[in-house]
């Protein structure tokens, strides 16, 4: 607060967390008046993120939605080498997403190192110009951590028994523990968004998110075929795929008129070669 003459200035600041906003009032005494001036910013100076802040910027680009989790989940039993898949979600994904392989499984000392950001077991920095996985820069697990309740159990076979550790909004809220499990991972994600609740105004109807993971079990599935794979949305069950020894038995089970609505594409030349199957315009899923 300041005087000169017949004038007063008063000066307002308001502060949130990392800006500042200011009001000038200028007020003329002799004729009872008052004027507000321009607000001006103040930007505070430059500081490091914490590290759950950052978990949960990142996890924005990593997970969009429910099918996102399940596009990682899986695509990690299918690098594990797993043989069956089960997933199983409950409205749309945003309440529960299980998903249960019979993969190699993941050893005790390295379950909670899983969940540190770019910590894989797919890539050496020799390898980098040549990509054999489907997923290698480690932020799966650490990003749908930051924004759900997650429980991962696992165990090797050669192991003598499976652990289990537990995350909730990318924090360890138990510590390794006993679980009976036979072989292979189990991960349980539950309340997703609920560290960033801004993030649930964007989801679409359960009817539409659980098709989006329909769509990318389809996908993971078709490209797979050696794979088994169910899918249950609450009570029921959506998809269930046998392992099969082509593609072709592969597409059939995802549509069903596709074995008499398709031709086969092979060609090779100058040692590129075009395999798969093209069906009539009317088979369009």
């Amino acid at each position: 607060f300041f005087c000169f003459r017949d004038f007063s200035i008063i000066l307002i600041m308001i502060q949130r967390k990392h800006w500042q906003k200011g009001y000038i009032i200028l007020i003329d005494e002799a004729n009872n008046v008052g004027y507000t001036l321009s607000p001006f910013e103040h930007f505070m100076s430059i500081i490091l993120l914490d590290a759950k802040t950052i978990n949960r910027i990142a996890a924005g680009e990593v997970i969009e939605r429910p099918a996102s989790v399940v596009k990682e989940l899986v695509e990690n039993a299918i690098d594990a080498k797993s043989m069956a898949i089960e997933i199983k979600i409950e409205s749309g994904g945003r309440n529960l997403i299980s998903v249960i392989d019979d993969g190699g499984g993941i050893e005790k000392d390295d379950i909670e190192l899983a969940f540190m950001r770019h910590a894989t077991s797919k890539l050496s920095d020799s390898d980098l110009i040549e990509i054999k996985h489907l997923g290698f820069r480690g932020e799966a697990l650490p990003s749908i951590a930051a924004v759900s309740r997650i429980k991962l159990s696992s165990k090797v076979k050669e192991a003598t028994e499976a652990w289990s550790v537990n995350y909730a909004g990318g924090e360890k809220i138990e510590a390794l523990t006993p679980y009976p499990l036979a072989y292979g991972t189990q991960i349980e994600v539950r309340d997703l968004f609920f560290a960033t609740p801004n993030r649930l105004k964007f989801l679409k109807t359960e009817r539409a998110e659980t098709q989006h993971i329909v769509d990318i079990i389809n996908n993971l599935a078709m490209i797979n075929y050696g794979i088994s794979f169910t899918f249950t949305s609450g009570n029921k069950k959506v998809l269930d795929y046998k392992a099969q020894s082509s593609l072709f038995g592969r597409l059939c089970e995802v549509e069903k008129e596709f074995q008499n609505n398709s031709l086969e594409v092979y060609e090779e030349e100058d040692g590129i070669k075009l395999t798969g199957y093209i069906c009539k315009p009317t088979v369009n899923r």
